[in-house]
């Protein structure tokens, strides 16, 4: 399969086998067919640009704003992307430790005081933990 600009194509190109002759396939495959943004209607630009921005943690109105995208569009994709990075953590953790190991763990509570007070917080505790030496 090669590369060629086709202008019919909703994203200007496709993919085309190379086979020619009496045995050529003909076959063609939009370049969006069986991948990650499959059947969506942003173009591949511009998924690209809200995932680069979403790298770099803008907010959802901003990105919707400089690409020129509905917000419901960047939402949708902004929790697509989360959920790519929640199942790749999920599938690549591995367990920490072992016998002469050293793990440093932490602790935070993430919440809200109430008008700044000394008022007992309510939140969640997350804990992490990181091996030196991996």
């Amino acid at each position: 399969m090669r590369l060629v600009k086709k202008n019919e194509s909703e994203d200007g190109y496709i993919w085309e086998c190379r086979k020619r002759g009496e045995n050529a396939h003909r076959n063609r495959r939009s370049m969006q067919k069986n991948i990650w943004f499959a059947e969506s209607k942003l173009s591949i630009l511009e998924i690209l640009l809200v995932t680069n921005m979403w790298m770099k943690i803008a907010n959802r109105v901003s990105i919707a704003f400089e690409i020129g995208v509905a917000r419901s569009s960047v939402t949708e994709w902004m929790s697509f992307c989360r959920e790519v990075c929640f199942d790749m953590c999920d599938f690549e953790s591995s367990i920490l430790g072992g016998l002469g190991d050293i793990v440093e763990i932490d602790e935070s509570m993430f919440g809200k005081r109430k008008f700044n007070r000394g008022n007992r917080v309510n939140g969640s505790w997350v804990f992490g933990g990181v091996q030196r030496g991996l």
